[in-house]
Formats: C-alpha cells, structure tokens, sequence
C-alpha cells in the first residue's frame, strides 16, 4: 500500500477568529401562499391560465404537482386547453397532462436534446440522432424479427399497415417499438383471431394517422400566429426604444442609422430586438449600453457631416481647377487630379476651414492667380521623385536627367508586371508579352497606375449618397476605379526592357550617325526610321522578302512577343523613302490600338465619367453619343494625353520588299560614307 497523504493544517489567520456570520434564513417563496388558499379559489384562478402555465406551475414545486397532478384538478387542465383556439383533442389514451407536455415540451423522447418538431403519429419529439436508431422504413419492418416467419408477405404487409406511419421524405416510417408490440400480439393470438386483430389495429392506426395531419395542420398555424405575436411584441419594443432614444436627444443619430444602411445594427440589435415588453426596469438595465453604442453612432455622424461638408468644399474649388486646364489644352506639362490639387497649401487652408464658416465660390477667388505657380512646384517635386528613382537603379553613368530623357531608358509598373508577366526576376515569361507598351519619359507620368489606387477614406461619399456630381472626387466611370494622390511606387526602370530597347536605339543610331547618348525617346518618335525584322521575315523564289515594318516603339513590343528570352532580332532600318522603293506593293498601314490610345474626352475629364485614353475613333464616336456633337474637334472637344507619342509611331504595315533592291540601297549608303 502507498503512503497516506499527510493531513492538511487548518489555515489559520487573523479572520478564523472572527465570530462565525449568522445564517440568513431563506424567505419562504410568495408563490407557497397560494397554497394555503382554498381549493375551489386555485382552481377558479387557474382556469384562465395557458396549458404551457399549468404545466409550469405543475413542475414549480412538489406542492403544485402533487395538486395539479391529482385527478380531481382534470377540468383545470381541461379549461386551460379550452383557452388555445381550435386545439384538437388528445389522442386516446392520453391524459391531459401528457397531451401539454407533447404540445409544448420541446425535449426528445429518447434524450435531453431540444427538438422544436412534433412526430404527431409517433405522439412524440424525436431528434435527428435518435430517430436513426427507433425508426424503421414500412417496408423493411419485418426485419425487426429476423428468426420469426410470419407465414407470407401479405401478412407481413397487413402487420406494417396496423401501425401508425409518419411521413418523412415522402417515406412511410413506423416505430420500431410500437412495430415489436403490435407483432408479438399478433403472434400471441390464435390464427382466427388475428385476422380480427389486423382489421381492427389497422383501422386504429388510420384514425391515428389522421387525428396526427389535423394536429400537424394546427401545430403549422399556430407556430405561424406565435411567429407573428413574437414578431409584432419585437417591432412594439423597438418602437417604445427608438422613443425613450429621441425624448433623450438622440433622434439624429436614429435618422443617420437609418439614412446611412446602418438602421439593422440598432434594430436588431441583442437588448433591442427581443419580444420581452419593455418595462422601465429593463430600460434601466438596457439604458446604458444602447446610449454607449449612440454614442459612438453621434461620432460617426459628425464625421460624416465634416466629410459632406469638406466633399461639398472640394466640388467647388474643383471648378478653378477644370477650368485652368482646359485653358492649357494641349497640355504643355503634366497636370494635377484632385487629389494633388486638394493637397495645394492655399486650397486645403480653404476648404478645411471651420465648419462654421461660410465657404462659397468666392472664397476660391484668389486660387487661379497662384495655380501656376503651385502646379509648377508640383512639377518640380515628381521630377526629383523620378530622378531619385533613376538613381537608386544604377541603370546608367549618364547625367540623370540626360538618362531620363534617353531613348534607352524604359520603366516598368508592378501593377501592371503583376497583372500580365511573370514576376520572376521581373523579367516577362518565355512565352513572350502580348500588348507590350514602351514607357518612357516624360510619357511615363502619365501613366494610370500612379493617379489610381486607395484614395483618402474622407473623400469617398458617405453612406448617404449625395448625388453622381460628389463622385468626381474620387471616382473615375467606374466605382470599382479611383483617384489617388500621383505617386512613384508602383515605377521601376526596368534593366532588361532598357536593353531591349538600347539595342534598337543603337542600330538607329549608328545608322543615322549620332552618338547614341544624345538619342531621346521624343528624338526617336520623331524619327522617320522604319524597322523590319528578318527573323521573322519570309523569302519566295522570286527574291521578295514578306514581313511587316514599323517605327521604334512597336519594333520593341515585336521583341517582347515574338523574341523572348533572347531579348534581340535582326533588324534592317529603312527610311520611308528607301522603303517606298523597294516596296513591291503598296503600303496599307494598320494602327495599333496600345499605341493609339492617347485620345481623352475634354467634356468627361475630371468627373466620375472619365474613361481611360482610348483611340481616336472611340473618343469620337462617344463624343457624338454622348455629348450630341456632330463633328468634334481636336484641343476642343477631345486632346491627347500628355507625354504619349505621336500616331504614327503605332503604325506598321505588311510589306514585300525587293530583296536586290534592298542590297543596292544598302551599298549606295556604304559609298556614301
């Protein structure tokens, strides 16, 4: 045997001397008074009770059941079922007691569990565990007797109809006890007797059957009529609070909930929506949660009417600042969105004045006067923003606003590698890159991903929606699309797209004969070199070579797509006039669109409608549509977006070019030099 454990010392300290607290006796409860009042008195109280309260009261004390459990309290229950309006009778057999307990007991016959549905055939609840384990479908009943013949199938069919069903799935259930019980009674009879016993237990389950759809029917209603007074009681109760709320001075934070979606986090809120009467005890105990959360409601409220205020502000100062720019159509520089122009010093003083203050269109006299001069200061902080950029990429030993400038420096923007390469070593995939669009300085500010993103949570209209015209501030055609403060982040100079391009600035380069440092990307635009890769080129025995030509800037996108990982092609630089010559065929050039797309909207710019750059014939044909101009006019009713290339750099064309005429052209130009 093991050691016994030592005893435990008694605790001693200052308090184990301190006289024992007297015993406070228990109250006797009020409702024991009842008991002492006499009989016909009870039961004349107790027959304007619900069934649900007898049976609450049955099951209060030991007193109250030993009462109401007595056969001579049978018409108290029955009066109380006489309360329930259209109630059916309790099945035969089955005492009152026990017929309140099936209506409105929800616990399972088998167990504890809570079960809100009634098995009226079965006259039980049934949970989903237990009814797996007592049921059994009609037809497979007789298995319950696996070692007993019941002599034929006929009979076997007659023993299962003698037993109540319930439908479950459109399927005939029986229970398993009562199925055993009926069988062994059938077994225990003589053979003429049990005839006699299928007809009259198949008759009794019928009638079971269908006392048990009118009590179903019932049950549906009166669950239905429960529903609405609960649902009715809820609605009274959230009307009773949202009075006590407004006699207190909350009535505009009601209004905002309401007007702002938020409405269901008071409505339904866990002390507001309940079916409990709401008595002035309980709004004690309810009072002060519901005014913490109202108070919370009443900041999000002034917020929001700051922000509606400060939104309304930003509306009008925008006016100065459409108007400035379309006085500067075409742009000589990048202009500002709204929220870089919101950021200005003279024009956020303004609008973030005091609530109080009136702000109007004449407070935003003086802006016109100095906006150059902001707008320049902008200016100048994006150029040190990409200069910095440039040097932090070591890409080059030249100048750094030589290099931003040179022809061999090519950007790229993590949004947009995310979106459609691979990231991998930012390079593209080896499948090469559709679309590809060359950005270079100073085209590269204006590039979408710098002017979208998250804007300030302050500028997006409110729960309460203004009106379309509050969405110019944030909003650009689409909600899903926004206005942010210009920004640098997502850029990259990108080294292998700059070698890409260095190696089709060199060849120009050195076919002009400049020195490649001096060639910038405006320098390259307007060059009338053309571009035709023989890689890709096609011979027929005639001597004509079949491929397609084109300018600097889609003689990169060729590269990108069709000559990847390599990153280079051969090429064969034409001017125009050597091309014509050697040309078999007439040239039909075809735009492409990732070039062309440089047309803006003047009436859209700078509302929630603006759309992205697109081609000259889609800003026109939407001009016509949408704004009723029959013929719309450059600088006027549409521009070109600043820093984008000239049209013709996104045309190439399918050629046929004369093989001998080629190497002739290409010796005359070597006896010139």
């Amino acid at each position: 045997m093991g050691a016994r454990n030592p005893a435990k010392r008694a605790r001693t300290s200052a308090s184990d001397d301190a006289p024992p607290k007297p015993m406070r006796r228990r109250k006797a409860g009020k409702l024991e008074q009842l008991l002492h009042m006499p009989l016909e008195l009870l039961l004349e109280i107790f027959q304007f009770l619900e069934p649900l309260d007898v049976l609450r009261l049955a099951r209060l004390t030991k007193s109250f059941r030993a009462l109401l459990m007595h056969r001579s309290t049978r018409n108290c229950w029955r009066a109380a079922l006489d309360n329930i309006e259209d109630l059916p009778e309790p099945f035969d057999g089955m005492s009152e007691p026990q017929w309140v307990n099936l209506l409105y007991h929800p616990q399972c016959y088998y167990c504890d569990k809570t079960v809100h549905n009634v098995e009226w055939s079965f006259k039980r609840r049934i949970c989903s565990a237990c009814w797996e384990q007592v049921t059994v479908l009609e037809g497979s009943a007789h298995r319950c007797f696996p070692h007993t013949s019941f002599g034929s199938w006929e009979i076997i069919r007659d023993l299962a109809s003698a037993v109540p069903a319930q439908l479950s799935d459109g399927k005939r259930m029986l229970l398993q006890d009562e199925y055993v019980k009926t069988a062994r009674t059938y077994l225990s009879k003589s053979p003429p007797e049990r005839v006699e016993f299928l007809a009259q237990a198949a008759i009794a389950a019928r009638a079971i059957e269908k006392h048990a759809r009118e009590c179903h029917e019932w049950f549906t209603t009166e669950l239905e009529t429960r529903y609405e007074h609960r649902f009715d009681a809820r609605l009274s109760r959230v009307d009773e609070i949202s009075e006590k709320l407004i006699s207190l001075g909350w009535a505009a934070e009601l209004e905002f909930l309401a007007e702002s979606g938020e409405y269901p986090s008071f409505h339904f809120h866990k002390l507001v929506w309940q079916s409990r009467p709401l008595t002035p005890r309980i709004w004690q105990n309810i009072q002060g949660p519901l005014l913490e959360m109202f108070a919370g409601v009443r900041t999000r409220r002034l917020t929001y009417e700051r922000n509606s205020l400060l939104r309304r502000r930003k509306l009008l100062s925008l006016r100065v600042l459409k108007a400035y720019k379309r006085s500067h159509i075409p742009l000589d520089g990048l202009m500002p969105e709204c929220p870089d122009y919101f950021e200005f010093p003279p024009v956020k003083a303004i609008i973030e004045r005091p609530s109080e203050e009136t702000v109007d269109e004449a407070s935003f006299a003086q802006i016109p006067a100095v906006l150059p001069a902001l707008i320049t200061s902008w200016r100048e902080h994006i150029d040190a923003d990409i200069h910095a950029l440039l040097r932090d990429s070591a890409l080059s030993e030249m100048d750094t606003t030589k290099a931003l400038r040179s022809a061999m420096t090519l950007f790229s923007c993590d949004v947009c590698m995310e979106q459609q390469w691979s990231t991998h070593n930012q390079l593209p995939n080896h499948m090469g890159v559709a679309n590809f669009r060359a950005l270079t300085y100073p085209g590269v500010l204006s590039h979408k991903c710098l002017t979208r993103g998250q804007p300030n949570p302050a500028d997006r209209p409110g729960p309460i929606r203004e009106g379309r015209e509050m969405d110019d501030i944030v909003y650009v055609s689409d909600v899903g699309i926004t206005r942010a403060l210009w920004s640098c982040h997502p850029l990259r100079v990108n080294r292998f797209f700059s070698e890409v391009a260095s190696h089709i600035v060199t060849l120009a380069a050195k076919r002009v004969g400049v020195d490649v440092s001096l060639v910038t990307s405006k320098g390259m635009d307007k060059s009338t070199l053309y571009f035709f890769c023989e890689d890709c080129a096609t011979e027929d025995d005639e001597g004509v070579i079949s491929g397609e030509v084109a300018k600097w800037r889609l003689a990169i996108s060729h590269v990108m797509s069709h000559h990847l990982p390599a990153g280079k092609a051969n090429w064969r630089i034409m001017s125009k006039k050597e091309l014509l010559a050697a040309s078999v065929t007439k040239l039909t050039g075809r735009g492409d669109p990732h070039i062309y797309c440089n047309k803006i909207c003047v009436h859209c710019h700078d509302t929630a409608l603006e759309r992205a750059p697109a081609s000259l014939s889609s800003v026109v044909s939407h001009i016509k549509k949408s704004h009723s101009i029959a013929k719309p006019v450059l600088n006027t009713d549409y521009f070109c977006e600043f820093g984008s290339p000239p049209d013709s750099n996104g045309i190439h064309c399918k050629v046929q070019l004369k093989l001998s005429i080629l190497d002739e052209l290409d010796r005359k130009r070597t006896c010139v030099k």
